[in-house]
This record gives C-alpha cells, structure tokens and sequence, in this order.
C-alpha cells in the first residue's frame, strides 16, 4: 500500500474532485503511477520549496558575506574560498550541457510520442472526444509532468552556479505552478484536447 498523509491526500483529493467531480479515483487509470498519489506529488513539491527557501536565505547570507569579503580582500586576500568556489563552477559547468540534451531528447520524445497517440486515436487540434479509461494520452500526459518535475534541476544548476540574477519568485512559481497544473491533468485530466498542451510544450 502506498503511503499517504491523510489531511494532505484528502485536501488534494478535494482539489481533484473539483476539477473533475464525474471521474472517480477508482476509475483513474494514472492512480497508481510513479508519483501521481496526492502525497508523493506533495512530498516533491514540498521539498522543492523547502529548498527554494533555503537558497534565498543563502542568497541574502552570501549577499551579506560578500561585502565583508571585499573589505577583508582590501586588507589580507584569500585564494583558498575561491579556489573551491572555482572547482565547484567547473563540474556544474560540465552538468548543464548533459542535463540540456537530456531536457530536449525527453522533451522530443514526448512530442513524437503524443503526435503518434493522438494520430492513432484520430484527434483534430480541439474538441476531442475524451475517454478516461485510455491509457496512452495519459502515458505521454504521465511522462510530461515527470519533466516538470525533472525542470526542478533549473533551480538546482542556478543556485549552484550563484546566479543571483536569475533566482527570481517568478522563476520559481512557474516551476511549481506548471508542476501542479500538470499533477491536475495526469492525475483527472489526461485524455482528450490535453495532448496539444503536452505536444506545444
């Protein structure tokens, strides 16, 4: 059995229902999916943010810390902090190209694979008929949110690398927001016109 926080899954269970009141969690062909219980979507998100929170304090310590260096530089220089500075820009230098085509080979993938479903099931650009109890829209719906969780890495690389410039709240919204929306989708709304979302994306 998995496990489960009853208040989170049963509040986010209602957000479901909301959503979409006629489809049943039992009749929910994505329920037991990797990542798709209420309570391991949270678990993620939570996590996430906890980290965010934690890099912006950072932020503001290593803001602080660095005009203290500068005075300090003025008076006796430090090699050593930049040195390890250095040799941790230089690995994470090397990870942004591997994690890049990894994001646009998972990202072909997904669209190559949505266009062939959607194909097979004869859907027009809109107002598709909708079958929740298919399964392969709700594959390529499934494998598009595991890539939002996976764009999380954004965050990571930025804070390793301390781009300040580019840890902004509107950075890190969209991650959580489109994570959310896409935990929505696969988890009550995975058939019918969402396949041109996945594949616009």
């Amino acid at each position: 059995m998995a496990f489960t926080i009853p208040f989170v899954h049963n509040l986010l269970e209602s957000i479901l229902k909301f959503f979409n009141p006629s489809l049943k969690q039992g009749r929910r062909v994505t329920r037991n999916w990797f990542l798709v219980n209420p309570t391991h979507f949270f678990i993620v998100l939570f996590v996430y943010t906890i980290f965010v929170v934690a890099s912006y304090l950072y932020k503001v310590y290593y803001a602080s810390k660095q005009k203290s260096d500068k005075t300090l530089s003025k008076i006796k220089p430090s090699s050593s902090s930049k040195y390890k500075n250095g040799r941790i820009e230089v690995i994470v230098e090397k990870m942004i190209p591997v994690y890049n085509l990894s994001q646009v080979l998972l990202s072909l993938f997904i669209t190559v694979l949505t266009i062939y479903e959607a194909r097979k099931r004869k859907f027009s650009l809109f107002y598709n008929y909708v079958d929740f109890s298919k399964a392969n829209i709700a594959l390529c719906c499934w494998l598009f949110y595991l890539n939002k969780m996976l764009d999380f890495m954004d965050t990571i690389l930025i804070v390793a690398r301390k781009k300040w410039n580019q840890f902004t709240f509107l950075h890190a919204y969209h991650h959580t927001s489109i994570f959310l929306v896409m935990w929505i989708n696969t988890s009550v709304g995975y058939d019918g016109d969402i396949y041109y979302i996945v594949t616009a994306k």
